[in-house]
C-alpha cells in the first residue's frame, strides 16, 4: 500500500472531491482526518463508507473559516496522530453571479485564508518531517471560467499564487507543494 500509515488531513472531506480523495487514500492504507463544516447528513454517509473501508479515520466538524476552529482542527489532528504527512486543502466555496463584498469575503475566508492558516499552522510539522501539500484550485483560477464567477476566479487564482510561494519556501525541507485545477464538477457544492 503506497500510503501505509501516512496521515492525510483533508478539508472538505465529507462530500464531492474531498470524500473521493479520502476513500482513495484509505484504499492506499492512509490514516485519514476528514474535515467538514456543515453537511452532517453527508458526513454520516462518509462515516459509513469509511467504516466499510476499514481505514483508521477521524471525521471532524470544524468551520475552518473561523480561526479558533481551524486551530482546533490542527491541534486535535496533531495530538491524536502525532503529525500530518499529507495536507489536502480541498474545502471551497463558490458563490456565482455576485458582486457583494460579503460573498467575496466568505469565498476568500474559505478558499484562501483557511488554506494559508492550515499551511502556516502546520509549517513546523512539514519542515521537520517533509510531506505533501495539495491545494485544490480550479480552472477558474487559470482564466477558464463560467460567466458570473469573477470573484470566485480571483480566489482560485490566489490559491495558485499561494501554492507557488509555499513550493518555494518549503521545497528545501522535502515538502512537495502542488495545486490541482479541476474543471467544474457537479457536486452538492456546485
Amino acid at each position: 500500500m503506497k500510503l501505509a500509515k501516512k496521515l492525510a488531513l483533508v478539508t472538505g472531506g465529507s462530500r464531492g472531491i474531498g470524500k473521493e480523495i479520502c476513500l482513495k487514500f484509505a484504499g492506499e492504507g492512509a490514516r485519514i482526518v476528514a474535515n467538514y463544516a456543515r453537511d452532517t447528513p453527508e458526513a454520516e454517509k462518509t462515516r459509513r463508507e469509511m467504516n466499510d473501508s476499514g481505514a483508521e479515520y477521524l471525521l471532524l466538524k470544524r468551520d475552518i473559516s473561523k480561526r479558533d476552529e481551524l486551530e482546533s482542527l490542527i491541534k486535535e489532528t496533531v495530538e491524536r496522530f502525532g503529525g500530518v504527512d499529507i495536507l489536502v486543502n480541498n474545502a471551497g466555496v463558490m458563490i456565482t453571479n455576485t458582486t457583494d463584498s460579503s460573498d467575496y469575503t466568505r469565498m476568500m475566508d474559505v478558499n484562501v485564508y483557511a488554506m494559508y492558516g492550515l499551511i502556516e499552522g502546520l509549517r513546523d510539522n512539514f519542515k521537520s518531517r517533509g510531506g505533501k501539500i495539495i491545494n485544490v484550485s480550479s480552472v477558474a483560477g487559470i482564466g477558464t471560467a463560467l460567466e458570473g464567477t469573477t470573484l470566485y476566479s480571483i480566489t482560485k487564482g490566489a490559491v495558485i499564487s499561494l501554492t507557488r510561494r509555499y513550493a518555494f519556501e518549503l521545497g528545501r525541507y522535502g515538502v512537495n507543494v502542488n495545486a490541482i485545477a479541476p474543471r467544474f464538477i457537479k457536486t452538492l457544492g456546485v
